[in-house]
């Protein structure tokens, strides 16, 4: 099953699984310390002080809505109640849970090692480097330690007592902007359209035609000369006869 609304409960079975996903949770939803909050942080102060306060609120906003529709997929797929499943349905093995364990320590002391960004990166604005150094408080900081607290807090009490009465997700949203709508319509109809074009006509009646037409004339144009060489000494002492006094002609008309 892949329709989060008909999971539940998970995390009584998965119970590693549903640790690891938390930490990338509130990591990607950037709550600090964890690592994500640092770069997320970098961005939107360098944003914010470079006068580019349209960007800064648009990351902003997306960084509150990452932390919202993650805390949702954690709560509908971990928590929520307990969906009935096979009993076959076990915890993930070693192979796939010591990878992700590894990214989940790397997200919770990532941050704190505070690697310069400019050994990674060649162009890089002094604000950059000034920025990367350290943890500097400010307004910028605030709003985002602020919204993705109250994104995932408000999230989670929102789902764990009022996920009855919140209906049915909004069209709009549940069909992803209707992107695949727009791509199938805008893209694939068309590409489907002249890949029939092609096949059914343009190959066969064009492509192939043209070839057949081709083989058609050549096996005429031989069919002509063939006659031409009939293998007959006096038919070739004809021709050359025909073809000298041609010559003749055309030298006396000249």
């Amino acid at each position: 099953e892949t329709e989060m609304s008909k999971m539940g409960g998970l995390a009584k079975i998965f119970t590693k699984t549903n640790w690891l996903f938390l930490i990338g949770v509130l990591a990607l939803a950037g709550i600090p310390p964890l690592a994500p909050f640092f770069s997320k942080d970098l961005i939107l102060e360098e944003e914010s002080m470079t006068g580019h306060l349209v960007l800064f609120y648009f990351g902003l906003a997306a960084s509150i809505l990452t932390g919202v529709y993650l805390i949702r997929a954690y709560y509908l797929t971990f928590k929520n109640g307990l969906t009935v499943v096979d009993k076959s349905v076990k915890e993930a093995p070693n192979v796939m849970l010591i990878p992700v364990a590894i990214l989940a320590l790397l997200a919770i002391f990532g941050g704190l090692f505070g690697i310069p960004i400019e050994d990674f990166i060649d162009d890089i604005t002094p604000l950059e480097i000034e920025l990367s150094h350290g943890l500097h408080f400010s307004w910028e900081l605030v709003l985002a330690v602020t919204g993705a607290f109250l994104g995932v807090i408000v999230t989670y009490f929102v789902y764990a007592r009022y996920k009855d009465r919140l209906g049915q997700p909004i069209t709009f949203l549940k069909k992803s902007f209707y992107l695949n709508e727009i791509y199938w319509k805008a893209i694939a109809v068309p590409f489907i359209t002249l890949a029939r074009f092609v096949a059914d006509f343009l190959e066969p009646k064009v492509m192939d035609g043209s070839i057949h037409a081709t083989a058609v004339a050549t096996k005429g144009l031989a069919s002509v000369i063939q006659q031409v060489q009939s293998g007959q000494i006096r038919s070739y002492v004809a021709w050359m006869l025909l073809g000298a006094l041609s010559l003749i002609l055309i030298l006396v008309l000249i």
